[in-house]
């Protein structure tokens, strides 16, 4: 197998080089953790979001989007001193954002993976 250029130099990105970058995904709950980690690389490197991926998993309930949706702002208070996240406080309250859009899709269309895919003709 050939290997890219990029994503090859750090192990963590190594990995999700070889094991997630450009395949398929199906699966909605796994959708939205990358939807939802993309929100946080904004000014970024994703390389610093991969490594801090651990941590957003335990401080947002692995990705439970129905858990997250009913985030209060005492919840971000306390996220602001999580250690291993980005304590920006917009960025954390994206994902709250983003988990009431996702339940809103999930209703409405049956699933997220469903409706992302429906874009391009449920063909990858």
């Amino acid at each position: 197998m050939t290997e890219c250029a990029f994503g090859t130099t750090d192990p963590i990105y190594k990995e999700y080089h070889d094991k997630e970058w450009g395949q398929p995904l199906h699966d909605s709950r796994k959708l939205f953790e990358l939807m939802a980690l993309e929100s946080q690389h904004a000014g970024l490197s994703w390389l610093t979001i991969l490594k801090k991926r651990p941590a957003y998993r335990e401080a947002f309930y692995h990705f439970d989007p129905e858990k997250i949706a009913s985030m209060t702002d005492e919840d971000i208070d306390k996220l602001m001193e999580f250690p291993g996240i980005v304590h920006y406080r917009k960025k954390l309250e994206a994902i709250v954002s983003q988990a009431k859009g996702f339940l809103e899709i999930e209703k409405t269309h049956g699933s997220f993976s469903e409706f992302l895919w429906s874009y391009v003709n449920h063909q990858p």
